[in-house]
């Protein structure tokens, strides 16, 4: 699978396409996902029960919200959940263990602050959030997740002056 986005729908700003190739043959298909608003896909997973899992950011209105979306093997929808922070939210990747979806990524308000967030695969209820604030700045980019640990890789700081950051914390924030 491929994700991307393409600004397709005038005005409103970029669109999030999907693409399935086919080892042998190459495209088997595309197909476009887009709202009102400006859609800017960030991770795509394909799950072990032949979901697919979408984070995405949607921009409207000065608002930029987090989306997660699961989609069917042929990028139908199958449930999403909107997600406001009240800063612009950007997810960066996304892991599904034991009955729940972690999700990290970045909020900015002038200042970049790294989230992590456990939300159930019903997307209904986010089980607890932790936010990295750092005069620096910060971004979370990439989980890894065994049975109990949760360990986040990203950046602190800028430029020159950059870090790497991991954070770790245990499966319950």
């Amino acid at each position: 699978y491929l994700v991307g986005s393409l600004n397709l729908s005038g005005p409103t700003g970029q669109d999030i396409f999907l693409t399935k190739f086919h080892p042998q043959t190459g495209i088997k298909w595309m197909k476009l996902l887009h709202g009102n608003a400006t859609d800017k896909p960030y991770h795509l997973s394909a799950m072990g029960n032949g979901l697919l899992l979408l984070s995405n950011s949607n921009s409207s209105g000065g608002n930029t919200n987090l989306i997660i979306s699961k989609l069917d093997t042929s990028a139908n929808e199958i449930q999403s959940a909107e997600i406001a922070f009240g800063d612009a939210a950007y997810p960066t990747d996304i892991v599904e263990k034991s009955g729940a979806y972690y999700v990290s990524g970045y909020l900015f308000n002038g200042q970049t602050i790294g989230f992590l967030f456990k939300i159930d695969t019903g997307l209904s209820n986010i089980e607890w959030t932790i936010r990295l604030d750092n005069p620096a700045g910060c971004e979370l980019q990439e989980l890894v997740l065994d049975d109990t640990l949760l360990r986040a890789y990203g950046w602190t700081g800028s430029g020159s002056n950059g870090s790497l950051l991991v954070f770790e914390s245990d499966t319950n924030g």
